[in-house]
């Protein structure tokens, strides 16, 4: 069996089919949220940086670029996810704490 590509295909679940509609739910479920700047600061760091980061790992995956050049990327892209769903988790506390339900 080919398993090289295993990585890749983990991170495409976690955080494209996994995350996005989470964010997508919780934003149809508290519109309020998504008229917020936090929505923006959510939206674009997570797809830029998921981008980034999932091609990055292809790349480094396939050997068409060696792990020494592309390494170095990888935790920018790390870091704008991060930062993306931190910023969700205020957003959606502050929507909560503002309709009384935490």
């Amino acid at each position: 069996m080919y398993h090289t590509l295993a990585p890749v295909h983990a991170h495409i679940s976690l955080l494209g089919f996994t995350l996005v509609p989470v964010f997508g739910v919780v934003y149809r479920v508290i519109p309020a949220m998504a008229g917020t700047g936090l929505a923006q600061a959510n939206f674009w760091p997570h797809q830029v940086g998921a981008a980034v980061m999932l091609i990055s790992l292809f790349l480094m995956m396939t050997g068409t670029v060696a792990e020494a050049v592309i390494g170095p990327v990888m935790p920018f892209a790390e870091r704008a996810l991060f930062l993306s769903i931190l910023t969700f988790g205020r957003n959606l506390l502050q929507n909560a704490k503002a309709r009384g339900m935490a």
